[in-house]
């Protein structure tokens, strides 16, 4: 499982995880508080990125039907600009992984 979980290609932030960070003499309950609290950590950060995620779509397409009316253009050509906008600021995304 530790090598499955180091071994992710995922392009996030990723604390190593590794058995030499585990001392020897740490007992079972410090182990299972340990899991426990990293099961928490991770719930509340899956329900951050789904709150950024739902903000983001928000301000996309706010963004997107205003220029839309205000320019008179298409739908498809204004979602390519502010595409284009966000890869200024993050040059490594790509389209496709914008459009997902």
């Amino acid at each position: 499982m530790i090598q499955e979980l180091s071994s992710s290609t995922k392009k996030c932030h990723v604390i190593e995880i590794s058995v030499n960070n585990v001392h020897s003499n740490q007992d079972i309950i410090s182990l299972y508080k340990d899991a426990c609290d990293a099961e928490t950590d991770a719930i509340k950060a899956n329900k951050k990125e789904i709150l950024y995620w739902c903000l983001y779509i928000k301000v996309f397409k706010s963004i997107y039907k205003d220029f839309m009316i205000n320019n008179k253009v298409g739908e498809k050509k204004v979602k390519g600009q502010v595409y284009d906008f966000i890869i200024e600021g993050f040059p490594n995304t790509k389209h496709k992984t914008l459009c997902r």
